[in-house]
């Protein structure tokens, strides 16, 4: 069954690759197009796994995605988007538009 998730998986990327380099494409219809992908992939992932065993592999991968995000490396990782560019870190991100050098009492 992980091979064929595997198998999934690089299908769905490189269909992601070829909506990425569609230049005709808005960056909405990009992401609805991208997300469009990843229903299908995990729709086709539970057609070939039992219920109860898609639901133990979630959990699994689940735990898994919690257990590297309490251990993370020296060096952080950046998220990359399925088009390319760094997902900024929500915890890093300004939580204004304001250039974080400029304030009212400065100008």
């Amino acid at each position: 069954m992980v091979n064929q998730r595997w198998h999934l998986e690089d299908s769905a990327k490189a269909k992601i690759s070829e909506v990425c380099s569609e230049p005709k494409l808005s960056a909405q219809q990009k992401s609805d197009k991208i997300h469009q992908i990843e229903a299908e992939k995990e729709h086709e992932f539970a057609k070939i796994v039992p219920a109860d065993k898609l639901a133990a592999f979630n959990a699994c991968q689940a735990q898994r995605d919690r257990d590297l995000a309490a251990h993370p490396g020296k060096i952080p990782e950046k998220k990359l988007g399925p088009c390319g560019g760094v997902i900024p870190d929500p915890a890093s991100a300004p939580m204004s538009h304001e250039h974080p050098m400029s304030s009212p009492a400065q100008k």
